[in-house]
């Protein structure tokens, strides 16, 4: 985080930088959740399906 800090002089676009990057970073976290609960919806759907026939 100190490369931001020493970007901005204003304390608040400090902040608001940092939080922006904060922000991103669990976004792209909870996208990875995501994905891998829809793998795994898929995979044992398919064996449902495959079991149903």
């Amino acid at each position: 985080m100190m490369g931001a800090e020493s970007r901005y002089s204003n304390p608040l676009l400090n902040c608001i930088v940092c939080a922006v990057q904060r922000w991103s970073r669990s976004i792209s976290r909870t996208n990875r959740c995501i994905r891998n609960m829809l793998a795994l919806a898929t995979v044992k759907g398919a064996k449902f399906i495959r079991a149903l026939h």
